[in-house]
């Protein structure tokens, strides 16, 4: 009987959060979650490509399904976090020509 990668669902449910995350939260929790996914898959994905044997083909989907999504709510975080400061930013500049 094959075993399941040790963070397969974790880096699932951490892509879940920071894509969720990333929506609502003004993209800093997206970002947070999307790095620790990342970094969590990256352990995963060596132990899988070196014992192939060892682990289930759905824990490896899993895992990769989880960084894609730790990836896709990473990049819209950082847009997002992008977004605002330039809203900020301009709207603090033109400020002072309204006053």
């Amino acid at each position: 009987m094959k075993q399941n990668l040790p963070n397969s669902q974790t880096v699932y449910t951490l892509g879940l959060i920071a894509l969720i995350g990333s929506f609502f939260s003004s993209g800093f929790i997206g970002l947070a979650c999307g790095i620790v996914g990342l970094i969590k898959s990256k352990n995963d994905l060596n132990l899988y490509h070196l014992h192939q044997q060892n682990y289930s083909f759905e824990s490896y989907t899993n895992l990769k399904n989880g960084r894609t999504m730790c990836i896709i709510g990473l990049c819209i975080g950082l847009f997002a976090i992008a977004l605002i400061s330039v809203l900020l930013l301009f709207t603090g500049v033109f400020s002072i020509f309204y006053n």
